[in-house]
C-alpha cells in the first residue's frame, strides 16, 4: 500500500480517474491524492453546478489540507464559498489562499467565525493564509474596518499535535490587502477587515517575535500602519514588537504617522528594506532618535518608480543615516536620481561589508569608488552601474578610449583577492538608443558582453558575472511594482 501511495503521486489526473474505478480502497486513496491540495474557481459554471457542489464540499471535508479559492461577488458563488468554509472548518488546513477573491460581509463573517475560534484546528495547522478583499453594494452598508496597509508577515511558532500531543515548530505566512481606491460608487472594493486579521493573530499564539514583515502603502490613499501594529500587539500591548526583517514600500513618510512604529523594538531589526518611498529623512530621523538603536546587518534602498533627492542639507538624509550605523554586511542602493554620497566615508564606517551594490543616475563609477571598494577586504559581491557596458550593448563594441578606461577599472577589480561575484547594472539599450523596456525587446548578446567583462578582469578569482537591467526611467503615477527583473547570471571556471 505504501508503494501504491508513492505511485499515485507520480501519475496525471486522467490516470487517477481510471485508477479510482478499481475498488473502494483504491478510490479512497485516489480521492485523498486528488483532493488533498486543490485549486477551485467557484465561478466556473462548466464544472461546478447544483449537482457537483455538494460532492465537492463532501470531498473537501474529508480530504483537503491545502486550498486555493477564487470567488467573485456573484450571489451563487458567495453562498458556495460559505458552504466550502463550513465543509473545511474542522479540517487541519495547512494552506488557504483566497486569490482573485472578493467577499461580501456575510461571507467574511463566516470566515471570521472560524478564524476567531481559538479551538479551531486551523489555529494549530495553518502555515499559509492569504486573505481577500471585501465588497459591498454602496447602499449604506458598513464595511468591517479595512486594514490601512497591505502586508505580508511570516514567523515561526510552536504548536502541539492534537493526536500525539507532541510540540513542534512550524512556519506561518499571512498575506492581506489594505484599503483600495474606490472607483465605482455603486460597487465598493476595500481591504481585508481589521477584525478578521486581529482574530487570526489573536488565535495563532502569543507571538512577540516576527521573522519578516513587509508593509506596502497605497499610493492612492493616505497610508498608515497603526492597525497592523495594533493587531500584532494583541497579546502583550505593554511589550515592544520584535521584527527581524522589515520591508517598507510605497509610503510617503511625510504623511505616514511615524508614531505607528513606536511599538517596534528597533534594536530587533536586522534587515531593513525601503522601496519606492518618499521623504526618507523623516523615517531616518525617527529611527536615529529611537530609544532602542538600530543594529542592522543589511540595508537596501531601491527607488524603481520614484525619484528622491539625497537632500544634503537635511541632517537626517540617507548619508547621515548610514554613517549613524555600524556593522553592516549587506548594503544595496539603487536609485534613478543623481545621488552623490560620500562612499569612502560610508565604507569606512562599515568595514565588514561582504555585499555592496550601488547604482544611481550617475553613469559610471569613479576610480575613487573602486579605491574605496578595494579597502573592503572581506567584500565578496560587488555591483555598480557602468556606462561602458551600456555603450557595448548599444553599439556592439567600445571606442578605444572607452575600452582603455573600462579595462583599467575592471582590471583593478580583478585584483581584489576575495571578490567572488561582480554585477554590472545598466539600462538595456537597443540599436535605436531606446530602452529595451520601452520597446519590449531584450538584447541577445548578453553572453558576449559578460565574456568581455570577464576578459577585462584579467587573472581573477571572480567566477560569476551578473548583468542586471535596470528599469529605463521613472514614470510618474505608476503603481508600486511587487518585484524587479532578476539579473542574468554567467558562471566561469
Amino acid at each position: 500500500m505504501e508503494l501504491f501511495n508513492v505511485i499515485i503521486t507520480k501519475v496525471d489526473i486522467p490516470t487517477l480517474s481510471r485508477l479510482s474505478r478499481v475498488n473502494s480502497s483504491v478510490k479512497a486513496l485516489v480521492d485523498h491524492r486528488f483532493w488533498n491540495t486543490d485549486i477551485l474557481d467557484l465561478d466556473d459554471r462548466r464544472q461546478i453546478d447544483a449537482i457537483t457542489r455538494p460532492r465537492i464540499c463532501a470531498a473537501l471535508q474529508k480530504h483537503t489540507e491545502s486550498l486555493t479559492l477564487a470567488v467573485s461577488d456573484d450571489p451563487i458563488s458567495q453562498r458556495f464559498f460559505r458552504k466550502v468554509i463550513n465543509a473545511i472548518r474542522h479540517r487541519p488546513i495547512v494552506s488557504l489562499r483566497l486569490k482573485n477573491a472578493h467577499l461580501k460581509p456575510r461571507s467574511y463573517q463566516r470566515l471570521n467565525d472560524v478564524l476567531s475560534n481559538p479551538s479551531s484546528l486551523w489555529m494549530s495547522s495553518l502555515q499559509d493564509i492569504q486573505l481577500p478583499l471585501q465588497t459591498a453594494e454602496d447602499m449604506g452598508k458598513s464595511f468591517y474596518e479595512p486594514l490601512n496597509g497591505t502586508f505580508y508577515i511570516s514567523t515561526k511558532r510552536e504548536v502541539q499535535d492534537i493526536a500525539t500531543r507532541k510540540r513542534s515548530t512550524r512556519n506561518i505566512e499571512i498575506r492581506a490587502w489594505g484599503s483600495q481606491q474606490i472607483e465605482f460608487p455603486a460597487y465598493r472594493v476595500n481591504g481585508t477587515p481589521f477584525q478578521t486579521f486581529q482574530s487570526l493573530i489573536g488565535n495563532i499564539g502569543n507571538l512577540r517575535q516576527w521573522d519578516t514583515i513587509n508593509l506596502t502603502g497605497n499610493q492612492s490613499l493616505t497610508a498608515s500602519v497603526d492597525d497592523i501594529m495594533d493587531a500584532l500587539d494583541v497579546h502583550y500591548p505593554s511589550l515592544p514588537i520584535r521584527i527581524t526583517n522589515l520591508s517598507l514600500a510605497g509610503f510617503s513618510f511625510e504623511d505616514l504617522p511615524l508614531s505607528d512604529f513606536d511599538q517596534l523594538d528597533a534594536s530587533s531589526v536586522r534587515h531593513l528594506s525601503i522601496r519606492d518611498c518618499s521623504s526618507l529623512p523623516d523615517l531616518f530621523e525617527h529611527f536615529m532618535g529611537s530609544a532602542s538603536a538600530l543594529q542592522l546587518e543589511s540595508f537596501e534602498c531601491c527607488m524603481w518608480n520614484h525619484q528622491e533627492d539625497v537632500d544634503h542639507n537635511n541632517p537626517h538624509n540617507i548619508q547621515a543615516f548610514l554613517l549613524s550605523l555600524s556593522g553592516l554586511k549587506y548594503l544595496a542602493i539603487h536609485v534613478h536620481s543623481v545621488w552623490s554620497l560620500d562612499l569612502r566615508g560610508i565604507i569606512s564606517q562599515h568595514p565588514d561589508l561582504e555585499h555592496f551594490e550601488y547604482s544611481t543616475n550617475n553613469t559610471a563609477p569613479s576610480l575613487e569608488f573602486i579605491d574605496a571598494a578595494q579597502s573592503l577586504y572581506g567584500l565578496k559581491r560587488l555591483g555598480f552601474r557602468a556606462s561602458a557596458i551600456e555603450e557595448l550593448m548599444r553599439y556592439g563594441s567600445l571606442t578605444e578610449e572607452t575600452k582603455k578606461q573600462a579595462s583599467t577599472l575592471f582590471w583593478r577589480l580583478g585584483n581584489m583577492l576575495n571578490l567572488e561575484e561582480l554585477m554590472v547594472i545598466f539600462r538595456p539599450l537597443v540599436t535605436d538608443g531606446r530602452s529595451s523596456s520601452d520597446t519590449g525587446t531584450f538584447p541577445e548578446n548578453l553572453k558576449a558582453v559578460a565574456d568581455e567583462v570577464y576578459a577585462m578582469l584579467g587573472s581573477s578569482a571572480i567566477k560569476r558575472i551578473k548583468l542586471w537591467m535596470r528599469h529605463s526611467r521613472y514614470r510618474p503615477n505608476r503603481e508600486v511594482e511587487s518585484g524587479v527583473p532578476a539579473p542574468y547570471v554567467f558562471d566561469y571556471e
